[in-house]
């Protein structure tokens, strides 16, 4: 089912559809106010986290304990209307069979006498409808058309009162001048309903009752504790001895509660009970003490600890052990008469193991209710019983201040625990132990402190012989916990007591450390101020003075800086106060520290400096004013704007071209940055624009030192120019042209800038590259007598290839292997290529250097049936041979190509054309004629990977091209 957060939650999602919610709150003073169930408080708790845009109305008698509670807007006062409390008197009289017969009867002799009753009781109410549903109760709760006559219907209504204070007097007088057995019974229910501690059930009252008077009864003789099915008929009788001023209501649970017909009610009787009964000693809390104690002394138990089912058998059978198990203590201690006796029967029962485990596991508090062996004295901790405990030292009882629960607690914990600071002060001066831990490695003085219970912290510290470096189950020791919840008087005591300030856990935390986390000042000032190391030894080198860095927290760096702590100490990546301050873009931050003489250009474990951090900063994503801020601060305080960093050795205007900011790179630039400083790879600022595509940024680079610049070269022999056509800018290749960046300079392998553009595959680039540098350009080949049109063919770049043919491309130039533009196309499998270099002119016939093999050879061997037929359509020979007299057939059949094979058979080829071995495709040696083989008709290869004489193929991969991942063909192992 769901809880009140549950419910409050649904509330808060929903209200986000209205613009204002009124909130109506309807005798709020009628709110359970009890210890058990804490409703009014957590009700307000709840109201308090409402959304703004809700407008909440309370209604309530005047009561001055909700006045300290709320503190309205304003304050309206409610008269009920005259008319509106006519309609309900009249249906209240309509619902009452008794009253209605009275009324009716009056009637028959004046006919206006109902209309004369009503207009009586709404004068003598006086605008209160709480006066005018008492009168009318009183009146249904007294008059009976059987035993009543007309005339003292009259009477009663007459002497109606004016306010609801002499309602209840008449109420009382009333309850005085009944028989006796009727008028004990109404003081004990009144008794009950003033003093409990909670509202109760009918149930609950009756056995209470039934308790009471059956002990009264049988003073001198054996009695037994009455059973809920052995009292009857207590519901009406109660009603009936009351008076109209007790009511019952229905509960969600079928169970009817009883209570005063209200709460102004109960306060007169507390007033005025002296006065009411004077010499009445049942109107005090002893009577609900010594009730309560009978119920949890006289259940009958056997040996053994109940199960669960069995205690909610008790609880159904004995209704009142519930309430008397939760409330017997308080009562007990706001008793005041017969305490001795009282204090002997308390006893009694706690020294009773196993009547008051069937007691604990009954009670609300889970802490409580969950536990196993608790002892007296823990309980008397609960309850704040010290008389108790000390007239059973006085009897010479068997006291354990030391006795411990299943959870390992004392009953110094649960003193502690429950805020019993006079019965923790009488346990420890009764030599309880101080250093006991519980299973959560808690001593009293952990629980104090989570407790935030600074009296009872000092009771403690003041007490005895203390281990202060004990740590809980959570890693705290006192002082820890007591620094991270913001407890500096608690700090202050501990470290008055000998806490060690710099006791740490597992992961480095000290005290000062949490208070920093939670961002607690006054603790951590008071901590440096008494020796706390600002810098931990544990996981990540935490330092405080970082720490106020990242947050920005400027007055503890002013702190810290009075303190003379190490401005440059660094924790476990090398970053110092004034890197974390630029991390986080704490502008004044950062500027406190550099006027503190801070060091601008401290590396981290990388490397990298602060200006490198804040000229990535002002590139990323997350770019603002306050970065550039920090670029300027450390600018103006002469931060080294050529420092390198890291493996790569980047520079903050290698960084600032990488990021692309135009912005950046001239403000560097303008503070002394060096254009031709190199990184690792010989790579200028230049050359990093050009990788991020930055042509603004370019554009500034060259406008400072073009000249040097576009002919500057990396590791790799790569100037600019191939950069950029690499990467498939054409605006910056443009520029980079413009400023007279040379066509014909090649790389390390010789390759120029057109080789690199068809590698990207960038053909707007290479038509400008073309068109720049004309046939020079299309006839270079690089170290390995690759041409740009090996490349284009390598990457099936259709367009690229056609235009380098424009442009008088040597079709059948061969490589260093041997190798055409149309060898690589096939190998590829471009087919659109291979149609477009046949047309052109391509060679079918040129053979590789080493196995003299044709592209019909290569097509064959890798199964490009569709390209078998392209070069045959363009008259290649069909049974060519390589170096090993193997024709395609030979090829296709061997690498189990049956498609390529049944093609070839069908265009001419020739199965029995013999290899140096002495196969033919598909048979290990020539067969006679003899044998049945046709001339047409091969055997079929099922496995793929047999060979021409039945051994499996061994292949390898080879590179054609050196460096060129694209292009590579699977070749026979030779």
């Amino acid at each position: 089912m769901p809880c009140e957060r549950d419910y409050l939650k649904i509330l808060k999602s929903q209200s986000k559809s209205f613009k204002r919610i009124f909130f109506v709150v309807d005798a709020l003073d009628e709110c359970l106010d009890d210890t058990e169930t804490n409703t009014l408080n957590s009700f307000l708790e709840a109201c308090q986290e409402l959304p703004d845009n809700f407008r909440l109305l309370f209604t309530s008698w005047p009561d001055p304990k909700l006045s300290a509670l709320i503190r309205p807007g304003c304050e309206l006062p409610i008269t009920a209307n005259d008319d509106e409390i006519n309609s309900y008197l009249r249906k209240f009289i309509e619902s009452r069979p008794q009253l209605n017969g009275i009324v009716e009867k009056g009637c028959k002799t004046d006919p206006l006498f109902r209309d004369k009753t009503l207009e009586t009781i709404v004068q003598k109410s006086q605008g209160m409808f709480l006066l005018a549903h008492l009168h009318i109760q009183s009146l249904a709760s007294t008059h009976s058309l059987a035993t009543h006559s007309l005339a003292e219907f009259k009477n009663s209504l007459a002497q109606l009162s004016t306010s609801p204070d002499a309602v209840y007097a008449t109420a009382l007088e009333r309850i005085k001048k009944q028989d006796r057995p009727q008028r004990q019974l109404a003081m004990k229910a009144l008794n009950w309903l003033v003093h409990a501690e909670r509202q109760l059930s009918v149930d609950e009252l009756a056995h209470a009752l039934a308790i009471h008077t059956g002990v009264d009864e049988s003073r001198s003789e054996p009695w037994q504790l009455p059973k809920a099915a052995e009292i009857i008929g207590i519901e009406d009788a109660l009603i009936s001895a009351c008076v109209g001023i007790v009511v019952v209501l229905p509960a969600t649970d079928n169970k009817k509660t009883v209570r005063l017909i209200h709460a102004t009610a109960e306060e007169y009787i507390k007033r005025n009970q002296a006065i009411g009964f004077p010499n009445e000693e049942a109107m005090s809390t002893s009577m609900l003490t010594r009730t309560c104690l009978d119920c949890l002394t006289r259940i009958p138990l056997s040996i053994g600890s109940p199960p669960e089912s069995s205690i909610d058998d008790i609880c159904q059978q004995y209704p009142l052990f519930r309430y008397a198990a939760n409330f017997w203590g308080i009562h007990l201690d706001k008793a005041t008469s017969s305490k001795g006796d009282l204090y002997k029967l308390a006893w009694r029962f706690v020294s009773d193991k196993l009547k008051l485990d069937t007691a604990v596991h009954v009670m609300s508090d889970p802490r409580i209710s969950h536990e196993a062996n608790v002892s007296g004295v823990h309980i008397a901790a609960f309850f704040g019983l010290e008389k108790l405990v000390r007239k059973a030292i006085a009897n010479n009882k068997n006291v354990n201040f030391n006795a411990q629960t299943k959870r390992g607690e004392t009953p110094l914990h649960w003193a502690v625990t429950h805020g019993r600071r006079s019965f923790a002060e009488f346990l420890i001066q009764e030599g309880a132990e101080l250093n006991v831990p519980n299973v959560d490695k808690r001593t009293a003085l952990h629980k104090a402190i989570m407790a935030g219970d600074r009296d009872l912290v000092d009771v403690i510290l003041t007490s005895g012989s203390l281990n202060l470096e004990l740590e809980d189950s959570e890693g705290y020791t006192c002082l820890r916990r007591a620094a991270r919840y913001g407890q500096l008087k608690t700090v202050e005591a501990l470290l008055k007591s000998g806490a060690d300030v710099d006791a740490a856990d597992k992961d480095g935390y000290t005290a000062l450390r949490w208070a920093a986390h939670e961002g607690y000042k006054p603790i951590i000032k008071f901590l440096v101020h008494h020796g706390a190391s600002v810098r931990t030894s544990g996981r990540g080198s935490w330092t405080l003075l970082n720490w106020a860095a990242q947050e920005g927290q400027d007055d503890m760096v002013k702190f810290l800086v009075k303190c003379r702590v190490d401005l440059d100490s660094t924790d476990a990546d090398g970053f110092t106060a004034l890197r974390w301050a630029m991390k986080y873009n704490r502008s004044t931050t950062a500027w406190l520290l550099i006027q503190a003489r801070a060091d601008v250009n401290k590396p981290d474990n990388r490397g990298t400096q602060p200006l490198h951090a804040a000229v990535q900063s002002c590139c990323g994503p997350d770019s603002s004013k306050a970065s550039m801020n920090l670029l300027w601060l450390l600018l103006e305080n002469k931060a080294n704007v050529n420092a390198q960093a890291g493996k790569l050795g980047q520079t903050p205007l290698h960084l600032a071209a990488v990021g692309g900011s135009s912005s950046v790179v001239w403000l560097l630039l303008e503070n002394g940055a060096d254009l031709r400083r190199l990184d690792s790879k010989n790579r200028t600022a230049l050359h990093c624009a050009i990788t991020s595509k930055n042509a603004a940024v370019c554009r500034t680079l060259l406008q400072k030192d073009g000249d040097y610049l576009v002919h500057a070269v990396d590791q790799h022999g790569l100037t600019p120019l191939h950069d950029a056509a690499l990467g498939g800018s054409s605006a910056i290749v443009s520029l980079l042209l413009e400023n007279g960046a040379d066509l014909r300079c090649v790389d390390s392998n010789r390759r120029t800038a057109l080789h690199c553009a068809i590698q990207g595959e960038h053909a707007e680039v290479c038509q400008i590259l073309v068109q720049r540098g004309g046939n020079h350009l299309v006839l270079a080949v690089d170290d390995e007598k690759r041409s740009p049109l090996h490349h284009a063919a390598s990457w099936g770049n259709l367009s690229v290839v056609g235009m380098l043919l424009d442009h008088q491309a040597p079709i059948d130039s061969q490589d260093s292997k041997g190798l055409t533009a149309l060898h690589v196309a096939v190998s590829q499998g471009y087919e659109k290529v291979v149609e477009l270099l046949l047309q052109r002119g391509a060679g079918t016939h040129v053979a590789i250097a080493k196995r003299k093999r044709t592209a019909m050879h290569i097509a064959a061997t890798l199964g490009h049936l569709e390209i078998v037929e392209t070069l045959l359509r363009h008259g290649a020979e069909v049974d060519v041979r390589d170096s090993r007299g193997e024709t395609p057939l030979h090829l296709a059949d061997a690498h189990g190509h049956r498609m390529v094979k049944k093609f070839l058979v069908k265009r001419g080829a020739d199965v029995q054309c013999l290899n140096r071995r002495g196969s033919t495709p598909g048979f290990p040696k020539a067969m006679p004629k003899e044998t049945g083989v046709t001339d047409t008709v091969l055997p079929v290869v099922e496995d793929e990977r047999v060979g021409l004489n039945g051994a499996p193929i061994q292949e390898e991969v080879k590179n054609w091209w050196k460096g060129d991942k694209r292009f590579a063909a699977r070749v026979e192992d030779e």
